[in-house]
């Protein structure tokens, strides 16, 4: 009898590929694939709720985590907050963010321009070598 219950829920899963007509692309092979599986893994490219909230969970628990250990740090070190301190660390991350700019290679946005300027001559319904002032 095993053998019987697994040929029904055999039966009742749809064939892994078969051939459909539509009506916008015509005659298609589609893959069919577990639901559970794909919504999972964030489905074919699709827009998926569960991955998102994962990612959102996860990353502000990695900032609640962060907050924790900054305020513990500085209630075990006050001096952390000092004015002079602060400045310091400030400057500091200001000098890295500046070579971090400086080294980066930055693809510009519009076209490079040459240094030097092209003349391109604009048509003129006035004869060559007349100079528009006629007496």
């Amino acid at each position: 009898m095993p053998t019987a219950a697994l040929n029904v829920a055999a039966a009742s899963l749809p064939p892994p590929k078969r051939l459909l007509f539509d009506r916008r692309y015509g005659w298609i092979l589609d893959e069919w694939k577990e639901p559970s599986v794909e919504a999972l893994s964030g489905g074919r490219g699709m827009f998926c709720v569960i991955p998102l909230a994962k990612a959102l969970i996860q990353k502000a628990s990695e900032t609640v985590n962060f907050v924790g250990s900054s305020t513990l740090e500085v209630l075990e070190r006050p001096e952390l907050l000092s004015p002079k301190a602060l400045q310091a660390t400030l400057t500091h991350q200001m000098q890295r963010f500046k070579s971090a700019v400086n080294n980066a290679k930055l693809v510009p946005m519009a076209p490079a321009r040459s240094n030097k300027t092209e003349s391109t001559p604009i048509p003129t319904d006035q004869p060559e070598g007349s100079t528009g002032s006629q007496g």
